[in-house]
């Protein structure tokens, strides 16, 4: 399996949005054969869902869903075993942010 992020270093951290209400997510390693790990971190708790799409755009699943705490960063493990050889694109989102990566 190949997974990539926009960036194209081994561990790519991106933040989007403004404010406390800012997400920053790193990705990492790039590429990954069996787990990606996500590191989310925002200024406000708030519930996060993270999903996967392939190239084609069809869900490969909801990969997790539960409550960013404000603060610390949260790591987050995506076990890609099962899935095919390919490149997948990930989406995280917040009520006040959503992150795509590739």
């Amino acid at each position: 399996m190949h997974f990539q992020v926009v960036n194209s270093a081994s561990k790519a951290r991106t933040s989007v949005g403004e404010g406390a209400a800012s997400l920053e997510v790193t990705v990492y390693p790039n590429p990954f054969s069996e787990q990606v790990i996500l590191l989310l971190r925002s200024g406000v708790s708030q519930p996060v869902v993270v999903q996967a799409y392939d190239a084609k755009g069809r869900q490969v699943g909801g990969l997790y869903e539960g409550q960013l705490q404000a603060g610390p960063e949260q790591r987050v493990e995506i076990n890609g075993r099962s899935w095919p050889d390919g490149s997948y694109f990930l989406r995280v989102s917040t009520p006040s942010s959503n992150w795509s990566g590739k």
